[in-house]
Order: structure tokens, then sequence, then C-alpha cells
């Protein structure tokens, strides 16, 4: 396995489970599990990501105590008033849980046992010979398996072999920070609000303990253009830009630690129709790098990881190798084009745009109303 993510620790873990006798490393560009910021909480699904890990008996000890059950997610107009309201319950296949992913991490780690991972082993692609599959790294070490499963993320050395496609970017940057503030409020008592301003710019905020989390998304000619500004100064903008929003978001703001401030600029890859050649698989975001307005991404690499493992330990059918390859590829590119679709519609730019999408926000927010109050 290339790569001690998400995607490779959870397929590592799955084939402990599924065959405990198969040989199986991980290697790892970072030099420790915690060399990079592990980011921002993540939004693990009943039906989807939790659901995998249930499958390998984690799911109790990944939705622990720190995690918290989003019961609504609600989208509003810069002025504050509701457009749409999405709430869930327990049993919901939709409904998710904050994990903060450094937990989800340590957990899978542990069940994948660290010792089969090797920090610092940079992969720069791999051959086929004697019905083998050797990787190449960059220190001139080579290693030849069975197979190789590509989970090095977005920027995939094996994918960029594989199909030799390039990032996307999506015109889109966010700014975001964190907030040491305590409110209460009906935004975030189900767990998400999403602001979406009149500029184009959306402001997407959540408790977390110790205050909130907050990105505002602007539109942006490159990443570096945001991101070659000093911190101050990216704060100084947002203040300015949603001084005349609903009072939570000025507020946030003005409480947000200097410090704390970032950049992202969100980019996804064409869908490809295939994750598999010969001995050679790519899955999670080496299959299908999106950006996160769906919420699917780690989902999609646990179900990724559980699914491939389940194949792979079992003797090899070449009908259901051809299964699995197109319902990895299928649920991506799905997750892709909507994510994609939803980074538009969340920062239309357009007024009379605008005003569709608020009007099918709120249609869609009536009719969801209406079927509860009949259930």
């Amino acid at each position: 396995m290339i790569g001690a993510g998400v995607s490779g620790l959870t397929f590592a873990a799955a084939m402990r489970k599924a065959a405990p006798d198969v040989e199986i490393a991980l290697y790892e560009r970072d030099p420790s599990p915690t060399h990079r910021p592990q980011g921002y909480a993540i939004g693990l699904r009943n039906g989807t990501g939790l659901a995998a890990l249930g499958e390998l008996g984690l799911r109790d000890a990944v939705v622990g105590s720190d995690s918290i059950r989003v019961t609504n997610l609600v989208f509003t107009n810069q002025a504050g008033q509701t457009l749409l309201s999405l709430k869930s319950s327990p049993d919901d296949p939709n409904t998710t849980y904050r994990v903060q992913r450094l937990h989800l991490k340590q957990v899978l780690l542990e069940a994948a046992e660290p010792r089969r991972v090797q920090f610092g082993a940079r992969c720069l692609g791999y051959v086929h010979a004697n019905g083998r599959v050797i990787a190449a790294f960059e220190d001139k070490s080579q290693v030849d398996a069975d197979y190789l499963i590509a989970c090095d993320g977005a920027a995939s050395a094996i994918r960029q072999q594989l199909v030799g496609d390039h990032k996307r970017y999506l015109g889109l940057v966010s700014i975001h920070a964190e907030a040491p503030i305590e409110v209460e409020h009906p935004l975030l008592d189900g767990g998400y609000f999403l602001t979406m301003g009149k500029n184009g710019c959306s402001f997407f905020c959540y408790r977390q303990p110790g205050g909130v989390y907050w990105s505002y998304v602007v539109h942006a000619d490159s990443e570096a253009s945001i991101a070659e500004q000093p911190k101050d100064v990216l704060l100084q903008r947002v203040q300015s830009e949603t001084r005349d929003w609903h009072d939570l978001v000025p507020r946030f703001v003005a409480a947000a630690k200097v410090d704390t401030i970032g950049v992202r600029g969100y980019y996804d890859k064409e869908p490809i129709k295939r994750v598999h050649e010969v001995r050679v698989w790519v899955i999670g975001d080496a299959a299908h790098p999106m950006c996160p307005f769906q919420g699917q991404g780690a989902n999609m690499a646990l179900v990724d990881a559980v699914r491939l493992a389940r194949l792979l330990a079992t003797p090899r059918d070449p009908q259901e190798t051809e299964k699995v390859d197109a319902d990895i590829a299928k649920r991506g590119r799905d997750a892709v084009l909507q994510s994609r679709s939803n980074a538009r519609r969340f920062h239309e730019t357009r007024a009379f745009a605008r005003v569709q999408r608020d009007l099918a926000f709120r249609t869609a927010s009536f009719f969801i109303g209406l079927f509860r109050s009949r259930t």
C-alpha cells in the first residue's frame, strides 16, 4: 500500500481482519504520522463511512466521546434567513458524525499495526515483471508484491502513471480559522450552518471543543494569490466582506485567533472509468479527488478500502474484480460531480441564478418539512 492516510490504513486494517495470513506493508512519504497538520473534523455518514468501520469492528472506537452527531445542516442567505434545513435521525443513512481526523487515523493505525508502516518512503512509480508488481522509491529502493494499492491521495504518483491527468482548479479558495468563543444559537444547535453571500462567497461554521471553526470561501484566480498574503491581512479581508452579514458571522470572524488562519484551494480531477490495471488499484482520493462540498471524500475512501480488501482476501474471480472496479469508479464519479456541482451552486455570482437557487432550496425545505409532519 502506498500511502498511510485514511484509505491506506483502512485497507490494511481490513486485510488484517479478512486475511490475517497475508503479508501487508504500507509505505508513507511523511516522516511520521503527525508530521503535517491533520486538518479539521470530518463528517462520517451512517450509510457509507461508518458502515465500513462497522464491518471492521471500529465504529464505536471512532464515534467516541469527542464525536458529535450532526442533527441538522442549515443553509441560510446573507441575512440569516433559513433557505434549507436538512435534519436527520440517528438511524438515517445520511446522518453524519463529526470526528477529528487525527483520532480517526489513530484508531485505524492501531488496527493496521504501526509496525507495518514505513515512514519517509516516497513512491515514484511502478512496473510489472514476472507476474508481480514492483514499486520504485525515491531512495532508489524497490519492493515487489502481488498487488500494489495506491492510497497516496489527490497527488498520487501511481494515478499519474496510470492515468496521466492533472488536478482541476475550481476557482475557489477558503480562508479558515478557529475562534475560541462559545455561542448558543439555533443555527449551531444541529451541527453545521452554511451561509451563502450576495458576493458569491460562503461562510461555513461548526462548533468544536473550546469554540468554533469557520471557513470563508472566496473566488480567486489561484490559490497562491490568497496564500501569499499575511494572516492578519486575510482576516481583515473576511471582516470587511462579512461586516453586513447576519450577526453570527462577524462575531465569529472578530473572535478568530490570527495564528489559526489558514488557506486551502479547492480542486478535483475528471472522474475515471477504471481504478484497476492488472495488479494495481487506486482507491480513496487517488481514485476520485474531489472538493469537500458533498462531504464524501473520507466516506468514499473507507468504503473503497473495505470493498477492495474483501475482494483481494478471497480467491481471484475475474467477474467480481470487474464488478468492484466498476463500483469504486462509479461511486467516485457520482461524488466528484455532485461536489463540483455544489461548489458552483453555493458560490453563484449571478444575481438571477442566486434567486433561482434560493427558491429551489426553500421549495425543497417546504416539502421535506411536509413529509416529516406526515410521518
